[in-house]
C-alpha cells in the first residue's frame, strides 16, 4: 500500500502551474472568472525599460501565451481600470496609457478586436468624439481617467505611436 503522504506529494508535484494561479499561467492572474490578465509596464517611471509600439506589445503578449487584451464590455473596462488604480498607483498618477488588442487596419473603416469581433464606433467604451475617422491603420489604447467624465476610455492612435505599457489577456486554462 502506498503511504498517503507519498500520494499527496505525487499529486502536488504533478499539478499544472495554472492551478496555483487560479487557472491562469504565470504571470497572468484571473479576472472576472473567465479571463487571465497581465499588466506589463515596459517603461518604468525611473526611466528604465522601453516604450513599445502596438506590434511589439502584441508580440510580447504572444510570447507570454496571450494577446493584447480585449475590453469589449463595460464590466471588463471597469475591472481593469480599478486594477490599474490599485496595482499601479504611481503609473495611474503619471497618466500612463496602455495598448489593447483593437485595431482598424489600412483602408478599412471597421474596428475589430484581436478575436475579430467588431468594435462598434458608437460604443460608450470610446472617449467622446472617438474613434477617429482619420484614414490609415490605427490601434486601440486605454487612456487615463478623463477628468470631466471620471473614467478611463478607449482612444485610437496612429500606427507608429508608442506607449509605456500594455495589457495582455488569455483565457482561463
Amino acid at each position: 500500500m502506498v503511504p498517503l503522504r507519498l500520494v499527496l506529494l505525487l499529486v502536488a508535484v504533478g499539478l499544472p502551474t495554472s492551478l496555483a494561479t487560479g487557472g491562469c499561467r504565470s504571470p497572468f492572474v484571473p479576472y472576472l472568472n473567465r479571463y487571465c490578465l497581465h499588466i506589463v509596464i515596459s517603461y518604468k517611471l525611473d526611466g528604465t525599460g522601453k516604450i513599445v509600439d502596438w506590434s511589439e506589445a502584441q508580440h510580447d503578449c504572444k510570447t507570454l501565451g496571450g494577446s493584447l487584451a480585449i475590453l469589449d464590455r463595460p464590466e471588463k473596462l471597469e475591472y481593469v481600470s480599478g486594477l490599474l488604480d490599485s496595482s499601479h498607483p504611481a503609473e495611474t498618477k503619471a497618466d500612463y496609457i496602455y495598448w489593447l488588442g483593437g485595431a482598424r487596419l489600412g483602408t478599412s473603416s471597421v474596428w475589430k478586436w484581436g478575436d475579430n469581433t467588431v468594435i462598434s464606433p458608437k460604443s460608450n467604451l470610446w472617449s467622446p468624439s472617438y474613434p477617429s475617422k482619420t484614414p490609415g491603420t490605427r490601434y486601440v489604447m486605454f487612456v487615463p481617467v478623463d477628468e470631466i467624465h471620471g473614467r478611463r476610455y478607449l482612444l485610437d492612435y496612429p500606427e507608429h505611436s508608442t506607449a509605456p505599457a500594455f495589457i495582455c489577456e488569455s483565457k482561463l486554462t
